[in-house]
């Protein structure tokens, strides 16, 4: 929202938008304007008095339709309103001996795409190759799964199965406190081992673990194998492992009183575990959550929001629920030493860290420079490949080796 004076935007105090569309051909219905927009993007502007307007910048417009097949003397895309034109396509106008399909939109608005033999010959051809090549990536799946003996079963009776012979197995990514280069903690993912030796990462699967419901003895049966690795290794008592769960898991009473007594189980040789939950997935019973979490924190059980600021809660749950930890996204890591205006955002989760006295480690971390940028931010605690990958408990037991003598 933009007035003379003041401005209200998701981008922060800077403007998104600059007055290069205004140079631009436009249509006029009403209060609301199109206008053709960098990057091949539009820009609507609806004006609510003289002086103060809202303006919403599209994505790009290049995904819907195809063309790097097509050249721009083969299909022409115009969006039409009162006799109003306003070009979306790349080329200069209509285009002779074409044929024309228009799909009527709201508010008196039509999409018109104009196109002739060739563009639709090139677009015939594109789907065509689209079909040949999924049909030979299916023939290929299900000739993977045919030579695995696996033709016959459900994808919910091989992670039972895998279940059954422990084919999951927890991998470590070191977290690192940058300021003093001290081995801090990690995260603990899990990975599918299969008999064959092939491993697969965790978003090939793990909505089909979720869907199962075969989360809850997956999560389990992690937490138990991160127990016992660390009966092999010595850490500092403020190591910390930390291992994802679901908001539904942290719903769930009787399920994290089974965890508490796994953790018991191993009281003597047992690192400070902390549970992260991610923003991405939503709570469906808030109160629940807070009681069982409170619960947890109480028996000295960490409690982290990953990915934080993309999901459903934003700062909704660190204000309602007893989170110890912000786990900064990726997405806003990549965005240091950029003009990406989610920078901003990075900005605003790491001033609430501070003001809110939680701690917060950075995510997705891959250079020095992102490294000196969040130190000057006073955020320490870094987790990414500057550092090192997710690894097997063996290379991770000698991974632990390099700080022991700090």
């Amino acid at each position: 929202m933009i007035t003379n004076h003041k401005l209200c935007s998701i981008y922060g105090k800077k403007p998104a938008v600059t007055d290069y569309y205004s140079k631009k051909k436009a249509i006029q219905s009403g209060k609301l304007s199109i206008h053709n927009y960098t990057n091949n993007r539009l820009i609507f502007n609806y004006q609510i008095n003289p002086t103060s307007k809202i303006s919403v910048v599209s994505e790009s417009i290049d995904p819907f339709y195809i063309n790097h097949m097509i050249s721009n003397e083969n299909i022409s895309i115009f969006i039409e309103c009162n006799n109003q034109k306003l070009k979306l396509s790349h080329n200069s106008g209509y285009i002779p001996k074409l044929y024309s399909f228009k799909y009527k939109l709201d508010n008196g608005y039509t999409l018109v795409i104009s196109i002739n033999e060739k563009g639709i010959n090139n677009i015939k051809k594109e789907y065509l190759y689209i079909f040949i090549l999924l049909a030979i990536i299916c023939f290929l799946l299900c000739l993977a799964f045919a030579l695995n003996h696996d033709k016959n079963k459900s994808i919910q009776q091989l992670i039972q199965q895998g279940l059954n012979k422990g084919e999951f197995i927890p991998y470590y990514q070191p977290i690192i406190n940058s300021k003093t280069q001290q081995l801090v903690g990690c995260e603990v993912l899990v990975r599918w081992k299969r008999c064959n030796g092939e491993i697969f990462p965790p978003y090939l699967f793990i909505k089909n673990v979720e869907n199962c419901h075969l989360i809850y003895p997956m999560t389990k049966s992690i937490l138990q194998q991160v127990l016992a690795d660390f009966t092999q290794v010595q850490v500092d008592d403020s190591f910390c492992a930390s291992i994802n769960v679901t908001p539904q898991q942290l719903e769930n009473p009787q399920f994290m009183a089974e965890c508490i007594n796994i953790i018991e189980s191993q009281k003597t040789h047992c690192p400070n575990i902390a549970l992260e939950v991610t923003e991405r997935m939503k709570f469906t019973d808030i109160d629940k959550a807070k009681s069982v979490m409170t619960h947890l924190s109480d028996y000295g059980i960490k409690l982290k929001l990953d990915d934080a600021g993309t999901g459903f809660g934003g700062f909704s749950y660190l204000q309602t629920l007893p989170l110890d930890t912000i786990k900064i996204d990726k997405m806003f890591i990549d965005t240091i030493g950029t003009n990406d205006m989610k920078r901003d955002i990075l900005k605003a989760i790491i001033n609430f860290g501070h003001e809110t006295n939680l701690e917060m480690i950075a995510e997705g971390v891959e250079t020095q420079q992102q490294v000196d940028y969040l130190a000057k931010k006073n955020v320490h605690i870094i987790q990414g490949y500057l550092y090192a990958q997710p690894m097997p408990f063996c290379k991770f037991k000698q991974y632990i080796k390099q700080f022991s003598h700090n």
